[in-house]
C-alpha cells in the first residue's frame, strides 16, 4: 500500500465532506484492487469529486487498471435549493470560488459543471466516466463490479435500487464502502447491511471516520435480494439484526 503516491493536496483542493482517513481508504482500495478486463468500479454520489479523485488517483497507480477497465460515477448533480443539501452545495461552491459554475433554475440547483471542473484531467484521460442520472434510472454497465462506493442513499427505498441492480454484479472478494454509515440517521439503511452480514453475503473489514468497509463474501442473486426485502418487513425480527451489526462494528 503505497500512500506516498497519493496527493492529499490534490484531493483537498476539491470541496468535500470526507475526512483524511476516508480519502486514504479509497485510494488504498483502488490502488491495490486486482482488476480484470471488463471490470467496472462504481461510485454513487460523487458530489464535487473529492472521493472520486481519491479513487481515480488509486486506479492511476494500479498496474491492473487497463484500457478495458472502467470507473463510473453516478449522480443527478441536481438538488432543490430549499432542501437540506442545496445550501451545502452553494456554501462549498462559494468557499472554492466556483459559484459561477453552479446553475440555478427555479428551485433546482445544478452542480455538474463543478464536478467536471475538478475532475477534468481524469475525465479527459479516460479514467473517470461520469453518468448523469437519477438513482431510480441508473443502470449498471456491462461486466463485473469489484468496488462499490455508495454515498447517495439515505433511506432503504433508495439503497434498494442499488441492491437490486448493482449488487448481483459484484465480485467475490470485492469491496463496498458505505459512506456516512456511522452518521446515518436512517435505521432503514443500517438494517439491510445487517441482513447482508447475517446471511453471509458481506463481512465488515474496517472503518474510516463515518465510512464502513465491507468485503463481498458471496454474491447475491435476484432471489436473494427479494428475500432480503421480505426480511426488511419483519418488524419482530429487526431488533436482532441491529444487535448483530452493533456487535460486529465493535
Amino acid at each position: 500500500m503505497d500512500l506516498e503516491k497519493m496527493s492529499l493536496d490534490e484531493a483537498n483542493n476539491i470541496p468535500g465532506m470526507i475526512e483524511e482517513s476516508e480519502k486514504k481508504l479509497l485510494y488504498v482500495i483502488a490502488q491495490t484492487l486486482p482488476l480484470e478486463d471488463g471490470d467496472s468500479i462504481i461510485e454513487f454520489g460523487p458530489f464535487f469529486g473529492q472521493s472520486t479523485n481519491c479513487i481515480a488517483q488509486g486506479l492511476k497507480a494500479n498496474s491492473t487498471f487497463g484500457d478495458k477497465c472502467n470507473f463510473y460515477t453516478y449522480d443527478s448533480f441536481e438538488c432543490n435549493k430549499n432542501g437540506w443539501f442545496g445550501p451545502q452545495v452553494l456554501l462549498h461552491a462559494k468557499k472554492a470560488e466556483v459559484s459561477e459554475l453552479v446553475k440555478t433554475e427555479g428551485e433546482i440547483v445544478n452542480f455538474e459543471k463543478v464536478f467536471y471542473h475538478f475532475m477534468k484531467d481524469y475525465i479527459e484521460a479516460g479514467i473517470v466516466k461520469s453518468i448523469k442520472s437519477e438513482l431510480l434510472n441508473s443502470e449498471p454497465p456491462a461486466g463485473k463490479i469489484p468496488l462499490l462506493q455508495i454515498d447517495s442513499p439515505k433511506y432503504y427505498e433508495e439503497l434498494k435500487i442499488i441492491l437490486e441492480k448493482f449488487l448481483p454484479l459484484t465480485k467475490v472478494n470485492g469491496f463496498i464502502v458505505f459512506q456516512d454509515f456511522f452518521y446515518q440517521w436512517s435505521a432503514t439503511i443500517i438494517l439491510p447491511v445487517a441482513i447482508l452480514i447475517d446471511r453471509g453475503f458481506i463481512s465488515i473489514q474496517g472503518s474510516a471516520a463515518s465510512s464502513l468497509l465491507c468485503q463481498i463474501i458471496k454474491v447475491p442473486n435476484e432471489q436473494d435480494i427479494k428475500e432480503l426485502d421480505e426480511q426488511m418487513k419483519d418488524e419482530e425480527d429487526c431488533f436482532r439484526f441491529f444487535e448483530l451489526v452493533i456487535n460486529r462494528c465493535k
